[in-house]
């Protein structure tokens, strides 16, 4: 390929995924990649030329789709390569989960044009849950909050700060990523009833949320998660984590 050929492959790649960033959270050894990405400039040449798998199942999805799941692994490329694990692809199990190389963790979320990936080794956490989510309209927000929140949890956001359009979409994401981090204790689909958010630091942007005992059981915290959130870009992205035994709490 000459110079010029690869000078065009190069800007038309960069039209679809583009300001990408990958860091490590304040006190933890988990790092956080994001990048944002442009579904209508996705081609499928690009998996080879970010040197990511391609599950075969994926050839006959929607370029939307292909997109979304092409920028989530970049994002996870990046957290890898940072976390001093490069040139390792991350797998898929036949429940479509993401398969981390060996000795280490992670999570990977995606609206419609930002994608993140948080990761660590598995020394320090054993399991961690990411998701990032749009703040919805309020008219979406009054037609989802009755599945999405339980009535404490109604009751217990209207003293909080956040407006409905931001509890609703807050809820919705704390509990997404709780479900991925949990997956591998409870392997099955937890509706949003399965948990609640009982309590919410707004000042440090931390969180708890539980399941009940019998499901909880299972789970090396016996059911009480604690997470942290932040908003970007008109999204909330929510995080759990759960450290390894011996290591510290932050």
């Amino acid at each position: 390929m000459n110079s010029l050929a690869l000078t065009s492959k190069q800007s038309a790649l960069t039209r679809f995924v583009s300001k990408q960033t990958t860091r490590f959270l304040d006190s933890t050894n988990i790092c956080l990649s994001v990048c944002h990405f442009v579904p209508h400039h996705f081609h499928p040449n690009y998996f080879e030329a970010l040197n990511i798998e391609k599950p075969v199942e994926l050839n006959s999805a929607v370029y939307k789709r292909q997109a979304e799941f092409l920028a989530g692994r970049y994002a996870a490329q990046q957290a890898l390569k940072h976390i001093n694990v490069p040139d390792k692809q991350v797998g898929r199990s036949i429940e479509r989960a993401p398969v981390w190389p060996p000795g280490t963790i992670g999570s990977i979320s995606h609206s419609d044009s930002i994608a993140i990936c948080i990761s660590s080794i598995r020394q320090k956490h054993i399991a961690l849950g990411v998701d990032i989510e749009p703040i919805m309209s309020l008219g979406v927000a009054n037609d989802v909050h009755r599945l999405v929140m339980s009535n404490n949890e109604r009751k217990y956001f209207n003293t909080l700060a956040m407006n409905e359009s931001e509890a609703v979409t807050f809820v919705y994401s704390a509990k997404e990523s709780l479900f991925k981090a949990i997956f591998q204790f409870i392997p099955q689909y937890l509706d949003f009833s399965a948990s609640e958010v009982v309590h919410v630091d707004e000042r440090n942007a931390h969180f708890n949320i539980v399941i009940p005992y019998l499901l909880g059981k299972n789970t090396p915290t016996d059911g009480v998660f604690h997470g942290s959130y932040t908003k970007y870009n008109n999204h909330y992205i929510t995080l759990i984590k759960i450290k390894a035994k011996g290591e510290k709490t932050t």
